[in-house]
């Protein structure tokens, strides 16, 4: 089994205005240097003023750069990597994990075959 590991990436002040803005359905270009609350005058500011304060900090989504990869080499669901042993019982031989290094078991071909 395996499990990639990416970070969350939450709302910040620019991006959270940006999508009120959008919530708002404000679909034109907004520029760099622009703020987009001064798009929205009197009480529509107040409104993109609780979507911006709603946005920020919540989770918008995943980032797309893999992070890392969590590779179990045996699991067994439920268990919580204990597993009781008697005094006398030697260790068996699927609890053994694997320790080698992951640069040389590296597979350097590609989908064809060849070598890369």
């Amino acid at each position: 089994e395996a499990a990639r590991i990416s970070n969350h990436v939450r709302y910040r002040d620019r991006s959270a205005r940006r999508e009120a803005a959008r919530m708002m359905n404000y679909r034109k270009r907004i520029g760099r240097d622009e703020s987009p609350g001064a798009l929205f005058p009197g009480e529509q500011r107040e409104v993109f003023e609780g979507y911006v304060a709603g946005l920020l900090g919540k989770m918008r989504g995943y980032s797309l750069h893999c992070g890392g990869v969590v590779m179990l080499v045996h699991h067994t669901p439920g268990d919580d990597g204990q597993r009781a042993e008697d005094e006398n019982s030697e260790p068996h031989d699927d609890d053994e994990q694997d320790t080698s290094s992951e640069k040389d078991s590296i597979d350097t071909r590609g989908d064809d075959g060849q070598r890369a």
